[in-house]
């Protein structure tokens, strides 16, 4: 089982730098921001929590259900 800040971390050594978070029961998504449009989710990930796994977001999108939190990373 992974927590918010070791998922975090993952995220930032895939994304590079990560500006917004948002959680659901099973995953934490993470994203940063840009000027475009998110059309391909290269600016997203989604981090398993249960396995620490990565997957694209568009791969686990029909899986993540209802979004508990989201927030600005620090």
């Amino acid at each position: 089982m992974v927590d918010y800040e070791q998922a975090l971390s993952i995220a930032k050594d895939l994304l590079g730098k990560v500006d917004d978070y948002f959680e659901y029961r099973d995953y934490y998504v993470f994203a940063y921001d840009t000027p475009v449009t998110e059309d391909s989710s290269s600016n997203l990930v989604a981090i398993e929590k249960k396995t620490g796994e990565a997957y694209n977001y568009i791969a686990v999108i029909t899986e993540l259900g209802k979004r508990l939190r989201k927030g600005r990373v620090r």
